[in-house]
């Protein structure tokens, strides 16, 4: 609501990176796969929310 920015990475300000795993795990759910910083190398610097069906049914999130 402040219109602050926060960029995504490794190593992020403690509040920063509580936020950012807030929202993550907030997105699990309506999004099938998850993925962000901390989960494999080719998400460090972005989170991946996917909306397609996973083959069981459920959800994928890291």
């Amino acid at each position: 609501s402040s219109g602050r920015k926060i960029d995504i990475g490794p190593a992020l300000p403690e509040k920063d990176a509580k936020f950012l795993n807030a929202v993550r795990k907030a997105a699990c759910g309506p999004f099938k796969t998850v993925l962000g910083p901390g989960s494999d190398a080719d998400h460090s610097l972005h989170l991946h929310l996917d909306l397609a069906p996973r083959r069981n049914g459920g959800t994928f999130c890291q």
